[in-house]
């Protein structure tokens, strides 16, 4: 709501442009309209020295209180105070201790610690954790797949992060104090051309990843840059939120990429995995027929309760057999989400003319041969992709709140426990995604 503030200013000479400036920059910022009521230099100098001072001691009491730098200590010019902080962007809980799991060296698992509850700057919120994902690409990072450097340590892991804003850095008007949101995984800057084009991943300034740059969610409280933040929509909570910033929205990322499309059947090995389970689902929203690939009945059984027409077992001889019965012609889009040798050339086998082979994986010094003459004679395509944009993980949380995709996680733990899943994770004994929840956290089952 606008306030109005009247500003009674005796001047020497008239100043036409002087409500013009007051109010164009107090708008801009503080929603205050600014009505100057100006004086004629005959009434300026009516009354005597001293109750001229008077009236501009007064003016200049008026100014400051608005913010502005009274004329006298402004060298002869006007000019702003820094602006005050708003009652509602006051960091009132960026102090004291909190609990957190912390890695202290690449490889290593994770110690429940006391550390400092962090504070937020200008263009950072804080936010209160409800809940974050446990995923492979927590243990990826953990074990130094993307980056090893020793200034990055120690560090809380986490990225698929759930929670309140409870306070605001300056210069924050989205989100606001009280609102459920969830969190981009990059650090991209939303200032080059890549980010305006939707492909923050991208980032040419790229600072990093969320719980490997900067720490993430294994912990009660996180600061990360408001820009990082997703509006969590109504209906969704907290425990199946944390699906969506990665193991829904990456596979939103493949979809687009891949181009899927009602005519397309769509292979996806791994396929009871935290990112597989909704890849299926969101191959079947873009049209696709799925055919999943993993291990063990219990794992094949949710694959095809997701959607897919067969699951098949990557572990039994000649896994290609029952794929060639399926698909006779080939599969059109292979989704690998494994991503060694031996599942890359099965996708290559797997593929028809004109097919597409999705990649995600991104571990170092793992390649396959690829002959280009096998690309040439059947015209396949290999595409590379790369998490997903900060649009995708809104349209990621959209069909979640429409129940398009349903939200897989099938165990939840306290942060303190959190090394039982990881363990799980290891062994492959984890069906979807798993989660953990801050003691003192509302919510505490799957959702």
């Amino acid at each position: 709501m606008t306030k109005r503030v009247r500003l009674l200013y005796v001047v020497a000479r008239d100043r036409p442009d002087l409500k013009e400036r007051l109010t164009a920059a107090f708008l801009d910022t503080d929603n205050v309209e600014v009505i100057v009521d100006r004086r004629t230099t005959r009434t300026a100098d009516r009354g005597s020295k001293v109750d001229r001072e008077r009236r501009l001691m007064d003016r200049d009491s008026d100014l400051a209180a608005l913010g502005w730098i009274p004329h006298s200590e402004a060298g002869g010019r006007l000019a702003r105070h820094p602006p005050r902080p708003r009652r509602d962007r006051i960091p009132a809980m960026t102090s004291g201790p909190m609990h957190a799991q912390v890695l202290h060296e690449w490889g290593g698992e994770v110690r429940y610690e006391t550390v400092a509850r962090p504070s937020v700057v200008a263009g950072e919120v804080l936010i209160e954790v409800e809940a974050c994902s446990v995923g492979l690409t927590v243990l990826n990072y953990m074990s130094g797949n993307h980056s090893r450097r020793p200034e990055d340590l120690p560090r809380i892991p986490g990225h698929e992060i759930v929670g309140r804003v409870i306070a605001t850095g300056d210069g924050v008007s989205s989100p606001r104090v009280g609102e459920r949101v969830l969190t981009h995984f990059y650090l991209f800057c939303g200032a080059c051309d890549l980010c305006h084009l939707g492909h923050e991943p991208l980032c040419r300034n790229l600072a990093g990843q969320v719980g490997v740059a900067r720490d993430g969610g294994y912990a009660e409280y996180v600061a990360l840059p408001a820009r990082n933040c997703i509006a969590v929509p109504d209906g969704v909570s907290p425990i199946a939120a944390t699906a969506i910033p990665d193991a829904i929205a990456t596979p939103l990322h493949v979809s687009r990429r891949a181009a899927i499309a009602p005519s397309d059947s769509v292979m996806v090995i791994g396929a009871a995995g935290g990112v597989g389970i909704h890849m299926v689902q969101m191959a079947r929203v873009f049209g696709g027929t799925v055919i999943g690939i993993d291990r063990g009945e219990e794992r094949l059984k949710l694959v095809r309760e997701m959607g897919a027409v067969a699951a098949f077992d990557s572990s039994v001889p000649d896994a290609a057999q029952p794929v060639r019965h399926l698909a006779p012609r080939g599969v059109t889009v292979a989704v690998d989400l494994v991503g060694n040798p031996a599942t890359l050339r099965f996708c290559l086998d797997a593929l028809a003319p004109r097919g597409r082979l999705v990649v995600l994986t991104t571990f170092p010094g793992l390649a396959t041969e690829v002959a280009p003459r096998e690309l040439v004679a059947r015209e396949l395509a290999i595409l590379g992709s790369r998490y997903a944009s900060r649009w995708e993980l809104g349209e990621a949380a959209r069909l979640v709140a429409e129940r398009r995709i349903t939200p897989v996680v099938t165990e939840v733990v306290p942060l303190a426990e959190v090394g039982s899943l990881h363990a799980k994770l290891r062994g492959g004994r984890l069906l979807g995604r798993g989660a953990v929840v801050p003691a003192g956290a509302a919510a505490r089952s799957p959702a």
